[in-house]
């Protein structure tokens, strides 16, 4: 029964309660995390606590019934698919009623934004937008929703930095639980999740080369006429591929998955995919799998699609046998990004397209490449998935303010029957938040409308300051996007690649201060005025970067090497030093620039590790970036000012 539009239903009047929240006498986790969700909202909105029974009352104006309390009712619910629910009012009842635990809670969620105004735009209660408000009155409802992709996740996942994953990595660097928590806290108020699926690169843990290399070295690549290698040296990501031709490396694997979902039975999926790297099988066997192909960025390189995924579908078949509800995920990746020409992938395998990279799709050639491999990648498997770089470990965390064509792309997946999305992402909402808050929209429903969703965040978070707020995004968006329909990439793998000091010029940023200056000088709400300030310090962030990156490579134009320590020693600096300050663009002496580029990493750096376990930027990129891709040329320049004359 669809409720009158004209229905009225109060459940707190004039600060007091005037509805009770009810669960089943046996309510689940699930069902008392959401129950107590919405009483903590109310409360927050209203001031006025709910009370949560175990049994209806009777007595009471108004119940809201969570979860399985909904079957005591006499209503009856259609089934569900999976985080799928129903919200709604009938009699003297609302209904929260979910297909499971997630259900449950996402309807909550859905409910105290749809209907009660909350919004979560970021981790941590300064991201929250709650409405102050004595009397709380709800319309009728009718509402029944399934998710768009049923994987929703901010990864990635697997070995990452080393043989660490993303997370482990951030506690050792010594971001807090406390703040990893609040990131998955507001993953879940904004419907993330979905599938469970473990790992990425895995090669290296289903098959150690510490442990087989030695006594088995023809399960690894033959690479140069030669199998045998430094196996104790495997970073736990990198190189020591295998030769998948070798029939015990199914039985291996197929063991090592039986085992992962004898100890995991909620999870969904495994990840089987290659080590990252390349340096792949060269023997007969694996070649004659390989559809002669070359790779099209790097000719150098044969497609070797075939093969990974013959491979992999003969591990399903043996896993099928004793786990047929279970999946096995492989990235198409690297030398095996493309489709394959000859082998067909077996349904529990799920390959997951490393679509490199939407925020490249203002270059409409790339676009059109990404489309048709995706497409390719739709018709040759029953379900594919998505791993997309919202972040990646050639982008120090700033500014790709891209969200427009994160919707775009999304929409594209969607419609070729795509519906599992992983992204590589970051904790840097000031930076890239605004495109982390739309892709969770989009993940749930494909069809939002993304510039309604853009109005209320600039309206909602930043009151009378929002247009100045979005001119500064505008502003970035702008920049990035001119750099991409020009045809490049302005992303970089290290200092010596890095255009960023062009791409987001000094003048650009202190136009951009300007603009949160204004935000900032209409707004009297104190919440506001911190959210602005939220921003500011992400553009702290970014104009310290700049700052640095820009002197640095004045530093290196005046023939100073600072991407490798073998070019360019401390005598050459020296030599340069005495060079006539005219021939100086910046003036000053090439010693002097030297300091001055020091210490503006270290300024840089200082100020980082102030905002670690904030939301401010991604830490953990940051220092992935700075140390594994060479991005932060601190050690190179103390080397080098130590040995000027003081």
């Amino acid at each position: 029964m669809i409720p009158p539009e004209d229905s009225k239903y109060v459940l707190v009047l004039n600060g007091a309660a005037a509805s009770c929240i009810v669960v089943p006498k046996e309510a689940t986790k699930g069902e008392l995390d959401a129950a107590e969700e919405l009483q903590r909202y109310v409360e927050k909105i209203t001031g006025a606590r709910l009370p949560i029974l175990t049994s209806l009352d009777d007595s009471a104006t108004f119940s809201i019934l969570i979860g399985r309390a909904s079957a005591r009712s006499g209503l009856t619910f259609p089934d569900l698919d999976r985080e799928s629910y129903i919200i709604r009012t009938n009699g003297k009842a609302l209904f929260i009623h979910g297909a499971d635990d997630d259900g449950v809670f996402f309807a909550v969620c859905t409910f105290l934004e749809r209907y009660c105004d909350v919004r979560w735009f970021w981790p941590g209660e300064l991201g929250e937008v709650v409405p102050q408000r004595s009397t709380l009155v709800i319309p009728g409802i009718d509402v029944q929703e399934t998710p768009a992709f049923k994987w929703r996740n901010r990864g990635p996942g697997g070995p990452l930095w080393g043989g660490k994953d993303r997370i482990s990595k951030m506690r050792e660097l010594g971001v807090t639980e406390k703040h990893i928590e609040e990131v998955q806290l507001w993953e879940r108020r904004n419907k993330l999740g979905g599938m469970k699926v473990w790992g990425g690169h895995e090669w290296g843990n289903i098959v150690p080369p510490a442990k087989y290399g030695k006594k088995h070295p023809g399960y690894f690549a033959l690479i140069d006429g030669r199998r045998d290698r430094d196996f104790e040296g495997f970073d736990g990501k990198h190189g020591a591929q295998l030769c998948t031709t070798n029939p015990d490396l199914i039985a291996i694997f197929s063991a090592y998955v039986d085992d992962f979902f004898a100890k995991h039975p909620d999870y969904d999926a495994l990840h089987i995919t290659p080590n990252d790297g390349g340096r792949f099988c060269e023997c007969e066997r694996c070649r004659a799998l390989d559809s002669g192909k070359r790779l099209e960025k790097n000719p150098a390189r044969p497609v070797i699609t075939d093969r990974i995924f013959t491979f992999a579908s003969a591990v399903a078949s043996e896993v099928a046998k004793r786990h047929p509800d279970k999946h096995l995920m492989n990235m198409a990746y690297s030398w095996y990004i493309d489709p394959p020409e000859r082998v067909k992938i077996n349904d529990l395998v799920i390959p997951q397209y490393c679509l490199w990279s939407c925020y490249l799709h203002d270059n409409k050639e790339k676009k059109k490449r990404h489309y048709l491999t995706a497409k390719g990648w739709s018709q040759a498997a029953k379900s594919v998935a998505i791993y997309e770089y919202f972040i990646n470990g050639s982008w120090p965390d700033l500014p790709r303010i891209v969200y427009a064509k994160i919707a775009e792309s999304l929409r594209y997946l969607h419609s070729i029957g795509i519906r599992m999305y992983q992204a590589q992402a970051g904790d840097g909402f000031a930076v890239n938040g605004l495109n982390y808050y739309i892709a969770s929209k989009l993940w749930w429903n494909v069809d939002v409308d993304v510039e309604a969703l853009i109005t209320e965040y600039y309206d909602k978070a930043f009151g009378a300051g929002g247009q100045s707020v979005r001119r500064f995004h505008q502003r970035l968006q702008r920049a990035w996007q001119q750099a991409v329909e020009a045809g490049g990439d302005p992303s970089c793998s290290s200092f010596a690649t890095s255009s960023v000091h062009r791409l987001y010029p000094l003048e650009l940023l202190h136009e951009c201060e300007d603009d949160l200056r204004r935000a900032g000088s209409v707004v009297a709400d104190d919440a506001i005025r911190r959210r602005i300030d939220f921003l500011e310090k992400g553009l702290r962030y970014v104009i310290l970067t700049i700052k640095a990156v820009t002197l640095t490579k004045e530093l290196e134009s005046l023939g100073v090497a600072i991407s490798s320590d073998t070019i360019s020693d401390e005598e050459e600096v020296v030599r340069l030093d005495r060079r006539p300050e005219e021939d100086l663009e910046q003036g000053g002496s090439v010693g002097e620039l030297t300091r001055s580029s020091l210490r503006a990493w270290e300024e840089r750096d200082k100020y980082v590790e102030t905002l670690k376990d904030d939301f401010v930027i991604s830490y953990f990129w940051i220092k992935y970036n700075d140390t594994n891709r060479k991005f932060n040329p601190i050690d190179r320049l103390t080397q080098l000012s130590t040995s000027l004359p003081r």
